[in-house]
């Protein structure tokens, strides 16, 4: 057996599957938050090495239960509890580049995973820091993704490619 829960919208009679549980206590929320995009164009050439703050822009969509994730941002719809995992790619990495800075900014907290420990080895070398992490948000809170590079020129571009600078998240509880 399973017990299946059913909303309709707010002026409307027909049946949506809000809510599943199947027989061995497995639960699925069909319409719960949640989303993936990554970045698939090669359109962020030299876009930091000398402390500049790069914000992600995410132009393909694998999915977007709810509707709450643009080109940059994710707004929360609901208050709860959201999980994050993020990666971004960076080539044309020099050895002056001495300093990455990679961060998840939300409404109300700012989560930064550095690394200060000294030059890379060589030139060119692909730098890729990932994340994943839980936060508490209230509904409209915002969280986006931004990376910068320091100690050298403006010459780092982001690789393209699903597997390469990725976004995603969504509502736990």
């Amino acid at each position: 057996g399973r017990i299946v829960m059913y909303t309709t919208p707010d002026s409307g009679e027909t049946l949506t599957e809000a809510l599943r549980i199947t027989n061995a206590g497995e639960i699925s929320s069909p319409t719960q938050c949640k989303f993936h995009v990554y970045q698939d164009t090669d359109n962020a050439s030299n876009v930091t090495g000398d402390g500049t703050l790069h914000t992600m822009v995410w132009d393909t969509t694998i999915f977007d239960v709810g509707g709450n994730i643009g080109t940059g941002a994710f707004t929360a719809p609901v208050a709860g509890k959201y999980y994050f995992a993020a990666m971004v790619s960076t080539i044309g990495n020099l050895t002056s580049h001495n300093a990455y800075q990679f961060r998840l900014v939300s409404s109300n907290l700012l989560v930064e995973w550095r690394s200060d420990a000294g030059s890379i080895l060589e030139d060119n070398t692909i730098v890729r820091p990932s994340f994943y992490i839980v936060l508490n948000m209230d509904a409209g809170d915002t969280a986006h993704v931004d990376y910068n590079v320091h100690g050298g020129t403006q010459v780092i571009d982001l690789q393209h490619a699903i597997n390469s600078n990725y976004f995603m998240g969504g509502l736990l509880v």
